[in-house]
């Protein structure tokens, strides 16, 4: 499936292709410099700050009980629009992710 077919059904197709790309460009830029690179997930903050923000200073290189860990402000969640697009549109966005993006972009 080429990428033009798999816009169709999507909801600002152009937005989301800029989405992938933009992912997929980072992730080849990262590996081109020989970078580290440390992938994080919005939903991991809600389930377990202080373990998301341990990583973090990890990868950093950080202590993790150093005073600024201390002021990080709590995690709100924010709404996460699941009933904004229908179970078909949100098919057709899949389609289009899986069809863009390379293959580290979709761990």
């Amino acid at each position: 499936l080429d990428v033009k077919a798999a816009m169709d059904g999507v909801p600002c197709p152009y937005e989301f292709f800029q989405y992938v790309q933009w992912h997929n460009l980072a992730l080849e830029e990262a590996e081109f410099r020989g970078l580290e690179t440390l992938a994080i997930y919005y939903e991991d903050f809600g389930r377990s700050q202080d373990e998301m923000v341990g990583n973090i200073a990890d990868f950093l290189g950080v202590p993790k009980n150093s005073k600024k860990r201390k002021e990080v402000p709590q995690f709100l969640r924010a709404r996460m629009y699941d009933d904004y697009y229908t179970d078909e549109q949100k098919r057709a966005i899949w389609r289009l992710i899986e069809t863009m993006a390379m293959p580290r972009t979709l761990e």
